[in-house]
């Protein structure tokens, strides 16, 4: 049933008091199809995480299944010494052991204040949990609120992604905190992310309180572009402040980075057959999802991306005592029919390279690395020509890599 690389949970906002559960798949993380199956009876089913054990699937902590289609309440929990609890996600550290993050509420705290984040070990058996504490995060008040927590493992440190807000649900934005540690010593990453806030409102006085909208829900992928480069995709989900109608949502949107979290793509609207609020992504396959950029095509830097790769296949090639030819450069300048010729025939020579490697290895060991197929030419259109592109960097690094593992395993 969950055969695409990825998988989103969340919820659709159909009226007031009226949420439901949903869980979306997609094979390049910008369009996302409702997956046909059933789901838990419950209204109260909104900002859910799907995820998959040993002993099937959770959502959320309250409702598991086997098969997706048959769901058994486990009746929940209440965490001792808060008032209340939001946003579940589970996830597995470095480990390999179950986790549950959400953002409780301190005691004798204003309605929208006193929000905090909580890590627990969570029981895939039983969906309980144990050994709960505040994570440790510098720079953060306590009497404000941060929620919406997410977990993203990359390089061996742990990337904490939160909702972070002030009195009276007033600006919530996205912040990133990075640690060595899965509890504590977190510490901030400036990025550019939240000045794209200002883009969605009339009002002049974002940031300062009401009249703006907030970013919350914040969930990641990792992309590569059409120059190759590897980077991060954060979801997020954006609302008006104050909530005065029903209008007020304008769902999950997306922006990219490529510079190590600090400079952001503009806000892009998670393309779904309907309005997805508070998505959490599994990234089922380990895979790439394709990412975009704002702007034009830069040659100089599509052909500095070839560059790097002709490095990288030299060395491959090498190690398998096999010879190869350098990789072409793209010459014109313009957007024209000839660059997309160009592009085209550039990008199934490597993958004719990278399909060498793949059917070497698999002659001399026992793997079974899949060849990966090029288009004979691109769209005309930037909107269809820049993912498109996109797509073949993933097809390459995607297999590339694979590549490099499969040697560095076999210590050739």
């Amino acid at each position: 049933m969950l055969n695409a690389k990825f998988v989103a949970s969340g919820f659709e906002h159909v009226a007031i008091g009226k949420d439901y559960a949903r869980i979306t798949t997609s094979n390049d993380g910008i369009h996302w199809k409702l997956l046909d199956t059933t789901y838990p009876n419950d209204p109260y089913l909104r900002d859910c995480v799907l995820f998959k054990t040993d002993n099937g699937y959770w959502l959320d902590s309250w409702w598991h299944t086997y098969d997706l289609k048959k769901w058994e309440s486990t009746g929940g929990f209440r965490i001792p010494g808060y008032d209340d609890a939001w946003a579940p996600e589970m996830f597995y550290d470095y480990d390999g052991n179950a986790k549950y993050v959400i953002a409780v509420k301190t005691p004798n705290t204003a309605a929208s204040e006193g929000f905090r984040p909580y890590l627990a070990d969570f029981d895939v058996g039983t969906g309980q949990i144990t050994n709960g504490n505040l994570i440790q995060i510098n720079g953060l008040a306590q009497n404000e609120s941060d929620i919406d927590c997410h977990y993203e493992l990359r390089d061996g440190k742990y990337y904490l992604w939160l909702a972070h807000g002030g009195q009276d649900w007033r600006h919530y934005d996205i912040r990133v905190f990075v640690s060595d540690k899965i509890d504590r010593d977190f510490n901030e990453i400036p990025t550019n992310l939240n000045q794209w806030r200002s883009s969605f409102s009339q009002f002049p006085a974002y940031g300062s309180g009401f009249g703006s909208v907030g970013f919350e829900a914040p969930t990641t992928l990792p992309v590569v572009n059409m120059y190759g480069e590897k980077g991060m995709r954060v979801y997020y989900d954006v609302y008006d402040v104050p909530f005065k109608s029903e209008d007020f949502y304008h769902f999950m949107h997306f922006s990219d980075s490529y510079d190590n979290l600090k400079n952001w793509t503009q806000p892009r609207l998670m393309q779904s057959s309907f309005g997805m609020r508070h998505m959490n992504v599994w990234n089922k396959s380990g895979g790439l999802g394709v990412g975009l950029t704002d702007g034009y095509f830069d040659k100089p830097r599509f052909n500095q991306s070839l560059i790097a790769m002709d490095g990288r296949l030299d060395q491959l090639f090498t190690k398998m005592g096999l010879s190869r030819k350098c990789l072409g450069q793209i010459k014109t300048n313009y957007l024209d029919i000839s660059l997309r010729f160009q592009l085209a025939a550039i990008m199934c020579q490597m993958a004719d390279q990278l399909n060498t490697l793949s059917q070497a290895l698999n002659d001399k060991t026992n793997s079974q690395l899949s060849t990966i197929t090029m288009l004979s030419q691109y769209p005309l259109d930037f909107e269809g020509f820049q993912p498109e592109l996109a797509k073949s960097w993933v097809a390459v690094i995607e297999s590339v890599e694979q590549i490099e593992q499969t040697i560095e395993a076999l210590g050739l």
